[in-house]
């Protein structure tokens, strides 16, 4: 994915630093390939879902069928690189920050927008 793809994900300052950091570089573009056919394994899909009410429709669809869990999986990777922020839970624990916007924005519209580096 580092060299195939540079040219798109290079344009997106959240996965760039993923990819780029030194200490993730190795497993970085592996990690993102999984969350990508993740995503598309729950019916995701750029061109459908390139706004953010369809985006939302279909969140709501996947809470309907109780695959959040397979979603949160996939925020945690993101978080675990970087892309997307973490906070502090009730117990102590620290979570990747899931709200849909900044899924939306930090990740699945990676492809559709240039984000300034």
């Amino acid at each position: 994915m580092s060299n195939q793809l540079q040219h798109i994900w290079i344009k997106y300052k959240f996965i760039k630093k993923a990819v780029t950091e030194k200490r993730k570089k190795s497993v970085a573009p592996r990690i993102l390939m999984g969350v990508i056919d993740a995503f598309k394994s729950l019916g995701f899909d750029h061109v459908q879902h390139s706004n953010l009410g369809r985006f939302f429709q279909h969140l709501e669809k996947l809470q309907e069928l109780d695959l959040t869990w397979k979603l949160e999986e996939q925020f945690e990777e993101l978080a675990k690189l970087g892309v997307l922020d973490t906070k502090i839970i009730g117990n102590g624990a620290e979570v990747a920050q899931s709200e849909a916007k900044k899924v939306y924005d930090a990740f699945l519209n990676f492809g559709e927008r240039p984000r300034p580096t």
